[in-house]
């Protein structure tokens, strides 16, 4: 019986990765558009090309910010919370959560900006951008740890 439950918890913890990486796309695919290379981002021009909808990402990545907030607490709850695959799970979703703040708060800066209600210097994006492309190396390079599991 102990094995039944324990290849149920470990399922568990699988379903939970399966989601994290389902909401992992979800933020890709808000990163792509944020920083895809386009004519719009080359020649803005006013009335032809929509500018980047950053109060719209914020929003996005504020709801897979607490989605994944759920997901780690599931994590730590786990009775298997202390089992490697669970640490290396929860590592790895804190590492990802920190890119998605730190893309949100982007986001916000970005969007007071063209509202007019912030400064935000160019110095000053660079210096978040570059925060937030360490956050993205850190977090893709746990993610290799989670996906070895998969393939034992």
């Amino acid at each position: 019986m102990h094995d039944a439950t324990t290849e149920h918890d470990l399922e568990s913890l699988t379903e939970t990765a399966t989601e994290t990486c389902m909401w992992l796309h979800r933020y890709i695919s808000v990163h792509n558009h944020i920083f895809k290379t386009s004519l719009r981002h080359i020649i803005p021009i006013p009335g032809i090309f929509k500018p980047i909808n950053y109060q719209r990402h914020f929003e996005s990545l504020r709801f897979i910010e607490m989605e994944l907030k759920r997901l780690l607490a599931d994590v730590q709850e786990s009775p298997y919370a202390a089992n490697e695959f669970a640490v290396a799970l929860h590592e790895y979703g804190v590492a990802l959560l920190d890119a998605i703040v730190q893309l949100q708060k982007m986001c916000a800066n970005l969007f007071q900006k063209a509202d007019g209600t912030l400064e935000y210097s160019k110095a000053d994006y660079k210096r978040e951008l570059n925060e937030y492309q360490k956050l993205v190396v850190q977090y893709q390079h746990l993610g290799a740890s989670v996906n070895a599991y998969f393939g034992r």
